[in-house]
């Protein structure tokens, strides 16, 4: 069976990895911060190549970038 497009292996979208370190980092940053200042903190903690933060979507968005604002994006709706 074919790997769906933006899927895990379990099925579940890949921006779902980033809801505990998105966590963790507002944590760090006493309950909020900007994106950027998010971000740095996961590339920090993960050891997150440039390779890895530059890694292009498709559509040439940053995969990296996208994902951490899509769980940030969906961790808000969900209070």
């Amino acid at each position: 069976m074919a790997k769906s497009k933006g899927k895990g292996s379990l099925g579940a979208p890949q921006f779902v990895r980033y809801f505990a370190p998105v966590i963790e980092a507002l944590q760090q940053l006493g309950g909020s911060g900007r994106p950027e200042e998010v971000r740095a903190r996961i590339v920090q903690a993960r050891g997150l190549s440039e390779k890895e933060q530059a890694d292009p979507l498709p559509s040439g968005i940053c995969r990296f970038e996208n994902q951490v604002h899509l769980a940030r994006f969906y961790l808000s709706k969900a209070g």
